[in-house]
């Protein structure tokens, strides 16, 4: 049972580590591409603070994201440990 437990821990954890490597690739894109027209359109003389407020609503949305994946990471190890304190000795398998 000990084992099972952490091989599930294990594999969420794995799981988890690839989506927000995925979200974080995913927001250094859209940072760069928001970045990029902010430039062009202040090199314009355009206002940019529409796009300013984009940019950081998509850098919110993205932190929120890997902030919920976070916790189910945590929430798998929380699993783990009241599965292994609920046994009378953890040691067994």
């Amino acid at each position: 049972m000990k084992k099972n437990a952490r091989a599930k821990t294990d594999a969420t954890e794995k799981e988890m580590n690839k989506k927000i490597a995925a979200e974080k690739k995913k927001a250094q894109a859209v940072d760069e591409n928001l970045s990029f027209e902010i430039r062009k359109a202040q090199a314009a003389g355009k206002n940019t603070e529409e796009m300013e407020e984009k940019k950081l609503k998509a850098a919110l949305k993205s932190g929120r994201a890997i902030l919920e994946m976070q916790k189910q990471k945590i929430a798998a190890y929380e699993d783990e440990n009241k599965l292994q304190k609920s046994k009378k000795n953890v040691d067994e398998e």
